[in-house]
């Protein structure tokens, strides 16, 4: 009876390692793992299957999160995407198109939405009714409703702590949109504000108008735009127009011709420049810096603005504690949540295991003195 009992103690301690074993497996190499511990996405609160690609093709799984392996080239457009809610993660790799006949680096089908993250410039083409979001390390686009139209993903950018959209070059992509500026917190700022063209301050009661999700001065600020030029989070100066008297909101048309835009265009004839410039960051060691970009992307880089300029620091603030904080990589607290409670119900069930066993064991010997 000893030895009875011995042995099925010891035949459910090698189920039970059995279990433990094979459940570790299914959770490791399926979907379960995946959702659990996000790695669905590399950046982005993405949700599905992650299916690793090296080569261009169509895209077919709804929900799939594609991942480019190395740079790839097609004869005609590489990627198509073909069902609703497809994350293609570039990782930066080159994707070279039309090498034989015409076509794009991109296509996202009629009333598809698409996610880009981590994409290295290439050409897009949108057909009717399709939506998109772009993601890199400092932050992210969501446009809000349907874009038509194509052009290069040069004329979406995201930089630390700026985005704009080069509307010229596709006046599709002026449509409305949440922006996610990543690693902002506080930078010093005294009147810190959404700042339109680098310097007219966005709010509700402005055109384009800007509302904040989130406040100005967190880790991740979220707000949401009407239309395009491009934004920032910096400090907001009164400027008062001096043929119109009004402070520095958006301008109108009329306007633009006495208060100019940031943008400031070159005298290349066969390609004028065209650059937009960021706001000036926090000073650091008496320097400030900002980013200039050419829009037109001339070989000749011309009359580029200045990037650094002397700076005295008038007021150290402490950092405060930000208010909300939203984890760009998709790891987030339910996600780890959910992993402590998959691991608490295998202990349970290695508990009741292990409690059965010694019920039968009980009942064994109980019956054997009988």
């Amino acid at each position: 009876m000893k030895d009875g009992g011995l042995n099925i103690l010891l035949l459910l301690v090698v189920i039970s390692i059995s279990v433990l074993i094979i459940v570790s497996f299914l959770y490791q190499n399926t979907g379960i793992y995946s959702y659990l511990k996000g790695e669905l996405a590399t950046i982005g609160s993405f949700s599905g299957t992650p299916v690793d690609i090296s080569e261009c093709g169509n895209l077919t799984d709804q929900n799939a999160i594609y991942n480019l392996q190395s740079d790839v080239s097609s004869n005609g457009t590489c990627f198509n995407f073909l069902a609703n809610n497809i994350t293609l993660n570039g990782n930066n790799y080159t994707i070279n198109y039309s090498q034989t006949e015409s076509g794009y680096g991109i296509q996202i089908g009629d009333a598809v939405k698409a996610n880009l993250i981590n994409m290295s410039p290439t050409s897009y083409n949108f057909l009717s009714n399709s939506t998109f979001s772009i993601e890199n390390s400092y932050g992210r686009i969501e446009f809000l409703n349907p874009i038509v139209g194509n052009g290069v993903l040069t004329d979406v950018k995201i930089n630390d702590n700026f985005a704009i959209v080069n509307v010229g070059n596709n006046a599709g992509l002026n449509k409305s949109a949440i922006i996610s500026l990543y690693n902002i917190g506080d930078r010093g700022y005294n009147n810190i504000a959404i700042l339109y063209n680098g310097k007219y301050r966005c709010n509700e009661t402005t055109t384009p108008s800007c509302y904040n999700f989130t406040s100005l001065s967190v880790n991740n600020v979220i707000f949401n735009v009407t239309g395009w030029s491009n934004y920032s989070i910096g400090e907001y100066v009164s400027i008062v127009n001096t043929s119109s008297g009004n402070t520095s909101t958006p301008p109108s048309s009329s306007e633009e011709d006495d208060e100019p835009l940031i943008y400031l265009n070159g005298t290349n004839s066969t390609c004028p420049n065209s650059w937009v410039c960021g706001v000036w960051d926090k000073c650091t060691n008496g320097i400030q810096k900002r980013d200039c970009f050419d829009l037109s992307n001339c070989v000749v880089k011309k009359d580029k603005p200045a990037t650094n300029q002397s700076c005295t620091v008038e007021k150290v603030k402490e950092l405060e504690t930000p208010a909300v904080e939203v984890n760009k990589t998709g790891q987030n607290t339910t996600r780890e949540y959910a992993g402590k409670i998959f691991y608490f119900i295998i202990a349970i069930i290695l508990v009741m295991i292990v409690l059965v066993g010694y019920g039968i064991i009980y009942f064994v010997r109980k019956n054997k003195r009988k």
